[in-house]
């Protein structure tokens, strides 16, 4: 999708690299179905909710522009995903790799794959390209404007919050989380430092869905850096 031609890329957020290796050790175990796997890892994934829903609105208000990016989808589809195309990005591919194999190219090493189940790769290590940016713990994180405690206890009810989904995270600890931040702004790290009972990725899982949910905002801070 191009943006502005096919449709419209709105911002988006996930956990950073390491958050997920709980989540693929479960799934790997067969303690956590698949359905539950992508469950939990969903819910550390944010979209921006403002920037979507002005889209939305651009689109409404516009019958050309719906029009031409409708068309222009179309014609997008049939030249990238049409199943000749496919079919043969697929061809070349498999000629690829024969190359690769006959050259005598090794496999990464086994210090390479360390720190992760190779059938079972963290999700957000393996999605890592997918969101807008990659999460920094210097993020510059403040609750949503006008959201009250009452408030976010009953948006964590909403079946919707998928708050049952994942046995690690509660309402309990995504609101002592959203505490956290307070009506200051403060850093991902100094929620981190201040929540030194909950591993740094639940932390971070946490801080992701409360965003999510509209609740906290996390942004690029002036000096924001891996």
């Amino acid at each position: 999708m191009r943006n502005g031609i096919d449709g419209f890329a709105v911002p988006t957020m996930a956990a950073p690299p390491g958050a997920g290796h709980h989540l693929a050790t479960r799934h790997a175990l067969e303690v956590d179905t698949y359905d539950s796997y992508i469950g939990q890892a969903s819910t550390a994934v944010a979209v921006d909710v403002d920037a979507t829903a002005a889209a939305f609105e651009r689109l409404a208000a516009d019958p050309d522009l719906r029009r031409r990016m409708g068309a222009s989808g179309a014609v997008r589809a049939r030249e990238r995903f049409d199943w000749q195309v496919i079919v043969k990005a697929y061809e070349e591919l498999w000629q690829e790799l024969a190359a690769m194999r006959d050259a005598g190219q090794s496999a990464p090493s086994p210090e390479a794959m360390r720190g992760f189940w190779p059938a079972r790769p963290d999700p957000f290590d393996l999605f890592a390209s997918f969101p807008s940016l990659p999460f920094s713990s210097h993020y510059v994180v403040s609750q949503a404007a006008g959201i009250s405690e009452a408030e976010v206890l009953e948006r964590l009810g909403l079946r919707v919050a998928l708050v049952n989904a994942s046995p690690d995270i509660s309402s309990a600890f995504l609101l002592t989380v959203w505490k956290l931040a307070g009506g200051q702004c403060t850093t991902v790290r100094n929620i981190i430092a201040g929540h030194q009972n909950a591993s740094p990725a639940l932390t971070v899982r946490a801080l992701v869905w409360l965003a999510k949910l509209g609740l906290l905002t996390i942004a690029l801070g002036t000096s924001a850096s891996q």
